[in-house]
Order: C-alpha cells, then structure tokens, then sequence
C-alpha cells in the first residue's frame, strides 16, 4: 500500500520502522488484512487540517473514519483520491 506525503520529512517518519509498524498494525485492524507499506513524497498531496472533514465523504465507516483522522493528525498526512 502506497502512502504519499507532501514533505520528505513526513516521509522519512513514516518510514521508520517503529512508525511504519504502528502504521501497518492501524491499518490490519481496520481493514482486516496485513498490508506492507510504502512511502512516496508526492506533488499531488493536498494538506489536512484539523479543521477539515473527511466525514464529509461518505466513504468510510466510523471505525475507518477515527482511525484514519488519528493518522493523519499524527502524521500531518492527507488523503488521496485515485
């Protein structure tokens, strides 16, 4: 799975091997399934603020919805649409 960041420095803590791991472990309880992640600096990325609301979508449960604001606050992360 491909996580993308604006900044190299957001990057380079993710990749991490204890960030990586709490990463991957949020994502296995989500999901269900173990995923190995990579990360990528991206031009594309657009920023997360707090104040922004990914609710909004519809397109994740509860569940997804709390730990995915938790990771993107921790991270100072986004989320990408393909």
């Amino acid at each position: 799975m491909e996580l993308g960041f604006k900044y190299r420095l957001q990057q380079e803590k993710v990749s991490e091997m204890k960030n990586r791991e709490i990463v991957e472990s949020i994502i296995h309880e989500v999901y269900g399934s173990k995923y190995r992640i990579e990360t990528t600096v991206r031009e594309d990325v657009k920023s997360f603020k707090k104040s922004d609301n990914i609710e909004e979508s519809g397109k994740l449960d509860k569940k997804e919805d709390a730990l995915v604001k938790a990771a993107l606050e921790i991270f100072e992360g986004a989320v990408i649409e393909n």
